[in-house]
């Protein structure tokens, strides 16, 4: 920090896994109000977290602008 700024920390709870993804340094996952896995986006968007927190197959990509983590139901 520069001499006279601040630290700011912002609380957001989001739904949307792919928001949460491209605008947040930390995510947390939660199972039955418990934390199920927290850390940067990329250790946290995965296809076998995301599995165990939603029970279904999603795929897990870097977006084509900013390479950061996407994720997508994956069809039948």
């Amino acid at each position: 920090l520069l001499k006279g700024e601040r630290a700011l920390s912002v609380l957001s709870v989001l739904h949307d896994l792919n928001l949460a993804a491209q605008y947040c340094d930390r995510i947390m996952l939660l199972i039955d109000g418990r934390v199920f896995a927290a850390g940067a986006p990329a250790s946290v968007i995965t296809s076998d977290v995301l599995r165990a927190v939603y029970g279904i197959e999603m795929c897990v990509f870097p977006h084509p602008r900013n390479h950061l983590h996407v994720a997508l139901i994956m069809g039948q």
